[in-house]
């Protein structure tokens, strides 16, 4: 696949424009592995759809170039999802730092 920045966006706002409906969408996996054109951009905007969406169990966003930047929107996302069971961010750009605040929102996820 070659998904862009442009999918991620399109996917974040269905999964907020879903998610603010009175229960959370069926929408319950989403892979998108190895689309690095997706970028931070793209991945950013599906975070910010699960802050919204809280239906969704797993997420695979392994090689999308998630970098720091949008794990800080991840952990936010963590924060008030309990749903996500299953997460894959493996083969991205997450430094020291990034990992760190994974860390921290991992340890408080009550199903992680």
């Amino acid at each position: 696949n070659r998904l862009h920045a442009r999918v991620g966006e399109a996917l974040g706002h269905m999964m907020e424009e879903r998610g603010r409906r009175v229960a959370p969408s069926a929408l319950k996996t989403l892979a998108l592995q190895a689309n690095p054109t997706l970028g931070s951009a793209g991945t950013a905007a599906v975070f910010k759809g699960l802050t919204v969406d809280k239906g969704m169990t797993s997420l695979d966003v392994s090689g999308c170039n998630v970098d720091d930047e949008s794990v800080m929107i991840l952990c936010d996302a963590l924060d008030s999802n309990a749903a996500l069971t299953n997460l894959n961010l493996s083969a991205n750009g997450i430094t020291d730092v990034g990992a760190a605040e994974i860390a921290r929102s991992v340890a408080t996820h009550p199903a992680l």
